[in-house]
């Protein structure tokens, strides 16, 4: 793999050895922008949410791929993150398994959002078996920040691999019902988790990438008008079939038509794999199917599907 991607070798050890890695300024300026900006259909900027806090208050809690505009689909299906998972994964066979936006504003309730208690992801709704953190077995949640985060912003709080080397992912007490592999501890039951514990801060544009395995809380915002914009982008090998994975395809006819149709149209072959779309050269692809998909999707370039 060459350094000269954004996400480099370096950044994968890391990655590999702490369970996380900042990857500051992963987006171009240019990106940022454009993702702001399609964000902004969503979400209100920090002026008009804190003028009439009221009138927000039942905004969603979580908004889905895919989404209006192309620049946040793009940003799910970014090349380099593309190219990042097949070096860390080891196969050409991936699949995007999450991508959602989440705003948080400080008087939200309670007031600055929970400060949650320490817990790793890698647990029922997310897995049907125990998690594995190696080759095709792993499964990569990242969050990308559209937002700066400071102390003020409820920053993520994450403990190394290295001190938690060795934790079983088994819940203890028999009254919390059968183990799983969701842990979550509290501060006066694992106070050494909390104090090894630091806050992710780095500028808008910027990506924090885990393991599933790796031991992270969210935290209180403690400024009075801050808000937090965030991207949770999650990948996994397609042979990992026990993992989750939202389901792309419409739930209904009319659900979220228009912004798929504008992603397949205007995404790379590349990208719409990462969705399960069959690639190139794929036994799916006759002549019938050609032009059936042609159909669905007006205006999509068929080129790379057709024989050579």
């Amino acid at each position: 793999m060459s350094d000269r991607r954004r996400i480099t070798t370096d950044d994968i050890e890391h990655l590999v050895t702490h369970g996380y890695v900042v990857i500051e300024n992963f987006l171009t300026p240019a990106e940022l922008k454009s993702g702001r900006a399609c964000l902004s259909q969503y979400f209100p900027s920090p002026d008009r949410y804190f003028a009439t806090p009221e009138r927000y208050a039942r905004l969603p809690s979580y908004i889905e791929f895919p989404f209006s505009g192309d620049a946040l689909n793009y940003i799910s299906t970014h090349p380099e993150l593309i190219a990042f998972m097949e070096d860390l994964l080891g196969t050409r066979e991936l699949r995007l398994a999450e991508s959602r936006l989440q705003a948080k504003y400080a008087s939200s309730d309670p007031p600055g959002g929970p400060d949650e208690v320490m817990h790793c992801d890698a647990w029922g709704p997310n897995q049907l078996v125990y998690p594995r953190d190696d080759g095709l077995f792993r499964q990569v949640p990242m969050i990308l920040y559209y937002s700066d985060v400071t102390e003020e912003h409820g920053p993520t709080y994450i403990v190394s691999q290295q001190v938690t080397k060795g934790m079983a992912l088994l819940s203890e007490s028999p009254s919390e019902g059968p183990a799983v592999p969701y842990v979550t501890h509290s501060r006066e039951a694992a106070p050494q988790l909390y104090e090894d514990a630091h806050p992710v801060l780095a500028p808008a544009g910027s990506l924090l990438v885990m393991s599933a395995r790796t031991f992270h809380r969210g935290s209180a915002m403690s400024g009075s008008r801050a808000a937090r914009f965030v991207h949770f982008i999650t990948y996994r090998a397609n042979a990992a079939t026990w993992m989750s994975t939202q389901g792309w395809p419409p739930a209904s006819p009319r659900a979220n038509t228009r912004q798929l149709q504008s992603f397949i149209v205007n995404a790379s072959p590349r990208q719409r794999e990462m969705l399960g779309f069959p690639p190139a050269g794929h036994p799916y692809w006759d002549d019938e199917t050609i032009a059936g998909v042609a159909a669905r999707y007006p205006d999509i370039d068929m080129s790379p599907y057709r024989p050579a």
